[in-house]
């Protein structure tokens, strides 16, 4: 049974390290798909460094969170900024503002729709959208994704539900990430399966930014028999002067998990196909 597998770095445009991890794996190891990020400071080297990369897959990095500048003045997007202007920290942020029903939807639209005209007007076609910290799975905020997509011809998105696994459950330091895990999924599913074509099963939420080379192999080797998998991942290299160290990611050990030659022979062992979202969407999202 041959199994189908999208690989895909997010973050691209964050930061310099981590758009050359990306381009490192895509370039030696088994990344296939990214996503960039209209506002982050490494934007325009990230488009320096697609040039010579053509076959890698893009789509947009929807970001409402997090160090990314918005697009558009703080003061046209009031309710999705803190006090000094930028994005609120992190997504449970974001989602106490929106429970209390305080963020404008309107200024969630414009925002996404400048980020998105940004990365179009930089001569990219998206095959896909997806967003930082998974804010697309928010009820409103996914319709209006699935809306931008349709505006603008995008013609696929994630679907950000991971499988709850046995394994999960042996890792005690990372309950509340499980728990993030199943408040992520019921979310996506309060409404009905997109109509966007999507990967059929999604991995990497769980063991985000910690997936070493023998987490990786686990994964590969579990895979679902039918239908395809998108598997996300964060490669980079070190970067002593990142804003995001206190994410506690392991950028370095990811990048070398996706390019270590153990990891190309258990992808043939395994009788893995490696595809991008475009591939995906040339097969009506069925393969």
């Amino acid at each position: 049974m041959k199994r189908v597998l999208i690989v895909h770095g997010d973050d691209l445009g964050l930061s310099k390290a981590i758009n050359d991890g990306i381009l490192q794996a895509h370039r030696h190891g088994i990344l296939t798909s990214t996503s960039i990020m209209a506002g982050g400071i490494a934007f325009k080297h990230a488009l320096q460094l697609r040039r010579s990369a053509t076959n890698l897959d893009l789509g947009v990095h929807l970001s409402l969170v997090g160090e990314a500048p918005s697009i558009l003045p703080a003061k046209q997007i009031p309710s999705l900024v803190d006090a000094e202007g930028h994005f609120h920290p992190h997504a449970m942020d974001f989602i106490k503002v929106y429970l209390r029903r305080a963020i404008d939807l309107n200024e969630v639209r414009r925002e996404w729709t400048a980020q998105i005209t940004r990365i179009l007007d930089a001569g990219i076609s998206p095959s896909h959208l997806d967003s930082h910290q998974h804010l697309h799975a928010l009820p409103a905020l996914r319709r209006i994704a699935e809306e931008l997509a349709r505006r603008f011809d995008i013609p696929a998105i994630r679907f950000p539900c991971e499988r709850p696994c046995p394994y999960m459950l042996r890792r005690p330091d990372k309950l509340p990430r499980l728990a993030q895990l199943l408040v992520l999924n019921a979310l996506w599913h309060l409404n009905k399966e997109p109509a966007l074509i999507h990967a059929d099963h999604f991995i990497g939420f769980f063991l985000g930014g910690q997936l070493d080379s023998g987490r990786l192999h686990s994964l590969l080797a579990d895979l679902p028999e039918h239908g395809s998998s998108e598997l996300m991942c964060h490669p980079g290299y070190p970067d002593p002067h990142s804003p995001q160290a206190h994410w506690g990611y392991q950028h370095e050990a990811e990048l070398k998990a996706l390019a270590d030659p153990a990891t190309l022979d258990a992808v043939k062992h395994l009788n893995i196909e490696l595809i991008n979202y475009w591939n995906l969407v040339k097969a009506g999202g069925k393969i």
